[in-house]
């Protein structure tokens, strides 16, 4: 079986993105000088962070993958530091589902694999989905 994060996945990460550029540009023109030059920097700030949570964040998250086989589990994920988890079936511990407040308001959980000395976390997928994947690792388990 294979998972890619959703839609609502990508949604949700740019209304944090956004937010988080508007919050910092409106403490930086509180707090600093209000000169015209100091104003225009925000502005810049402003605008080349919300064209990276909509160019390159999307991108990023087209990365993150899932594999889960009768043997083993495959993680990817990352754009300049592609990083791979492979864990065999057999020496993951535990499998936690998570979800914040605001990802629960997109039916979205985390879900994190733990075993000896490794750990990975695949950032929200859907309910069905998240159901899946702990249905099939508790079935094969156990």
């Amino acid at each position: 079986m294979k998972f890619q994060l959703s839609k609502h996945t990508r949604i949700l990460w740019q209304m944090r993105g956004f937010l988080l550029v508007a919050v910092l540009s409106g403490v930086l023109l509180l707090f600093l000088p209000r000169v015209f030059w100091v104003r225009v920097g925000i502005g810049i700030f402003f605008l080349l962070g919300n064209g990276i949570i909509v160019t390159i964040l999307p991108l990023y998250l087209k990365t993150f993958s899932l594999l889960i086989e009768k043997d083993f589990l495959r993680l990817e994920r990352g754009m300049v530091f592609h990083k791979i988890y492979l864990f065999p079936n057999t020496a993951v511990l535990t499998v936690t589902a998570v979800s914040t407040p605001f990802s629960a308001l997109f039916g979205l959980f985390s879900v994190v694999f733990k075993a000896a000395r490794k750990r990975a976390f695949m950032p929200e997928l859907s309910r069905k989905e998240t159901e899946k994947i702990l249905g099939f690792l508790t079935e094969n388990l156990s």
